[in-house]
């Protein structure tokens, strides 16, 4: 099913956020941990996290116990957003407080002021981006700050092609680098409204939702475009994409090939720049 909501609704509900978060006596600069699928408890979470100046910690919604616990343990979180689902994997910690997505999440705003006034610098931290792992032995926290919005607009607008007016997707999960940077924060910037991919991925589901909301603008993963090449599906749907991005790996030329004949116009790469990016925007934050 598909859910929308509007730039004003989020700002409110994070506030709301916010304001719970200084209730259960979170102060400045400590970590918040977020383990849910994209949805808008995620982004209230995320944004409301920030703007009371808290640091979030967006977790891999598909996490075992040892990666959660890692990164619970690395980053000394205080609070964690989760789902009764996996709410079984977390650690008996005294010190950090769970909250589970649902009634007790909606409670914890009900009550709260829906305007936040922000005390947040340039210089202050935003966000804890755990590396894969895949480099190193134990993945590793690179941190973001306020300004890393400012210094990612380059990549959005020249890499990405961002528009004020674009219809932007990105199916990539906001618990990454791309999902979270490219996918939503720099376009967001800049007055865009993104979209989200929630649950098991079907290419079927994907491309009826390229259709739905008329999608001219398209940053993915490789592995998504062979899987829409491979489908045989795209042609029975009417898409108007007129941009394309793609990161994390490099492209086949079979996939470059059909991307470009089928919507006349070329993918554009930004293969390489997730970590390494991530390492960048951790420099330039004076």
């Amino acid at each position: 099913h598909r859910e929308e909501y509007s730039f004003d609704s989020l700002s409110k509900m994070s506030s709301q956020f916010a304001h719970a978060l200084e209730g259960m006596g979170v102060q400045f600069r400590e970590r918040v941990a977020i383990m849910l699928d994209p949805s808008i408890e995620f982004y209230v979470s995320v944004f409301g996290a920030m703007k009371m100046g808290a640091v979030a910690v967006p977790c891999y919604s598909q996490f075992g116990s040892e990666a959660l616990e890692h990164r619970l343990k690395d980053s000394n979180a205080k609070v964690l957003i989760i789902t009764d689902e996996h709410r079984k994997m977390v650690p008996a910690w005294p010190h950090l407080t769970v909250i589970t997505v649902g009634p007790a999440f909606q409670n914890l705003l009900k009550n709260e002021s829906d305007q936040y006034e922000t005390k947040t610098v340039a210089k202050d931290v935003a966000v804890y981006q755990y590396t894969s792992g895949t480099t190193r032995k134990f993945p590793e926290a690179i941190k973001h700050y306020h300004r890393s919005i400012v210094t990612i607009m380059p990549a959005a607008i020249f890499g990405r092609g961002l528009r004020p007016g674009d219809r932007y997707f990105c199916p990539s999960t906001p618990t990454w680098g791309h999902g979270l940077w490219h996918g939503t924060l720099s376009p967001l910037a800049l007055g865009i409204a993104v979209g989200a991919y929630s649950g098991k991925f079907d290419i079927e589901v994907f491309l009826k939702g390229l259709e739905e909301f008329e999608i001219d603008n398209l940053g993915a993963a490789p592995t998504v475009y062979r899987m829409m090449k491979n489908s045989g599906l795209v042609g029975k749907f009417n898409l108007k994409i007129k941009k394309m991005h793609y990161t994390g790996e490099p492209m086949d030329t079979d996939t470059f090939q059909f991307l470009k004949e089928t919507f006349g116009v070329p993918p554009h790469s930004g293969y390489g720049s997730t970590e390494a990016g991530a390492l960048i925007l951790s420099l330039i934050h004076i």
